[in-house]
């Protein structure tokens, strides 16, 4: 550090770019040539912060683009650097006195970088009157394009206020509704078939059969004009008809019935629908049923825009409850741009359907009492009955004691699939179903998960959410900078 300094080279940046970072860029280029050219290693101390962190990203292997400012110098050292040069660089505080150091290495380092810096002053003082005459023609054109440019945005603003003024005064007509292409041909379906085997082997046989019964009981029982529908309307009418929500892609297809907290995974409407239409669309092509699928407007007021459709002949009714419970989220048109469509919400299925399962079960029990007392005045004494015949006919009901009852009473003549036993059955089945579907509503209503019945996979994203949603008030209420330990400081 005691040896004097010695200038190597001094000189004026080149070109009519001059810029502070491109000088002290050049001059590190040269620095480099030259180490490279001896096969000497180089110690760069440089006061350009910009200059300091791209040269280091170059020393541990970045690339530089072509098109990235002052690239022709980057490229150079870029290429001196891969034949073999040994850089390395440090940073120096700039504008700094040698009164102000707090080291013998801060006063080196403060001392030779005046010394550069005087350097480059002596050097852009000697330039010659040819230089700076180019350098004003060069800032006399920059300064006439600056000038044009804001003439030009003046003008364009001036015709875009123009326009928006316009509009203004003059009325939007309303648009215009798309209007559905052409009905295609529709083939007579044939008697409802079994459930295909090739449909069963990825849906289920459950839910198959629920797609299969639903579209032959719209088509055939309920029929009307051949006409586009779109797979969405399809879906909410499933949905309004049956009180479910179809198929769901969770780890392969499942139905949702199966699946009581589906809900807490806020499943976009549109990817409900797309499922739905999926499913379906196999279903019928295993059960070689010839639908016409196409690309087009449905029949619908509530959705303007083209979709996957299926061409069938559909109760226009239907259609309009369809359109009435879109009606119900939104009273303009769904289009293409708009993003309300992805967040219908679920059909929430209702316990009445349920409800009037049990019913009929109850029917059913009370009908095959009814049919114990005629065989009981048939026999005369009535010993052909067992045990839970006669007390089903006293009015205590089909219940499980009965059973048990009846299976001690006769064991040789009781069957685990009597008709006493499946009512009973059903019955546990239906009280079954209807307490998971009042749990499921108690869960969507109060959007937080109150039981302990469910997936470990749903709860851990329940929990994920709630943890971002927290996040957040705590960001809102007490600041958003973050510190490294953790805290927030107050803004």
């Amino acid at each position: 550090m005691n040896r004097p300094a010695v200038l190597l080279e001094c000189g004026v940046l080149p070109g009519l770019r001059q810029t502070s970072v491109r000088a002290e860029l050049y001059a590190v280029m040269r620095a480099v040539r030259f180490a490279c050219c001896r096969g000497l290693e180089l110690m760069i101390w440089s006061d350009c912060q910009a200059v300091v962190r791209r040269l280091r990203r170059i020393l541990q292997g970045a690339a530089v683009r072509i098109n990235s400012p002052n690239a022709d110098l980057w490229m150079m050292i870029a290429d001196d650097i891969s034949a073999g040069a040994h850089v390395q660089i440090t940073k120096v505080k700039a504008h700094c006195t040698v009164s102000s150091a707090n080291s013998p290495l801060e006063e080196w380092c403060y001392l030779h970088n005046q010394f550069a810096d005087r350097a480059a002053v002596r050097a852009n003082e000697s330039r010659g009157e040819e230089f700076w005459l180019l350098l004003a023609r060069h800032a006399t054109a920059c300064r006439s394009v600056d000038e044009w440019n804001s003439c030009i945005q003046q003008v364009l603003i001036a015709i875009s206020r123009r326009v928006l003024c316009h509009e203004r005064m003059t009325d939007s007509p309303e648009p215009s509704p798309s209007v559905p292409g052409p009905p295609p041909k529709w083939t007579a379906l044939p008697p409802m078939p079994s459930p295909p085997k090739g449909a069963v082997r990825w849906y289920g046989e459950g839910l198959v059969m629920k797609l299969l019964k639903w579209f032959w009981h719209a088509v055939q029982c309920e029929p009307g004009p051949v006409v586009w529908i779109s797979h969405a309307q399809m879906y909410i009418d499933f949905a309004l008809t049956t009180g479910e929500a179809g198929p769901v892609h969770i780890n392969g297809w499942r139905d949702s019935a199966d699946m009581p907290l589906h809900a807490l995974l806020h499943t976009g409407f549109k990817t409900r629908a797309r499922w739905f239409g999926k499913v379906l669309r196999e279903t019928l092509r295993h059960a070689n049923v010839d639908v016409v699928a196409g690309y087009s407007v449905p029949t619908s007021h509530m959705i303007h825009m083209h979709c996957s459709c299926l061409g069938v002949p559909w109760d226009p009714g239907r259609l309009d409850a369809v359109d009435r419970w879109l009606m119900k989220f939104s009273k303009t048109p769904f289009r293409r741009q708009t993003k309300e469509l992805d967040r219908l919400p679920e059909k929430r299925r209702q316990l009445r359907l349920e409800r009037k399962k049990r019913g009929n079960a109850e029917h059913e029990a009370q009908e095959l009492r009814e049919q114990l007392s005629v065989l009981v005045k048939k026999a005369g004494a009535g010993g052909v009955l067992s045990a839970a015949g006669h007390l089903a006919m006293q009015g205590n009901g089909l219940t499980k004691e009965a059973l048990k009852v009846s299976e001690k009473q006769e064991p040789a003549t009781y069957c685990k699939h009597s008709a006493a036993a499946e009512v009973l059955q059903w019955k546990r089945l239906a009280a079954h179903r209807e307490k998971l579907l009042q749990q499921e509503e108690r869960i969507i209503e109060g959007n937080k998960i109150t039981e302990a019945e469910y997936c470990g996979s749903e709860a851990l994203q329940h929990f994920r959410r709630n943890q971002r949603t927290r996040a957040a008030m705590v960001r809102e209420a007490y600041g958003s900078l973050k510190l490294g330990d953790g805290g927030f400081t107050s803004r």
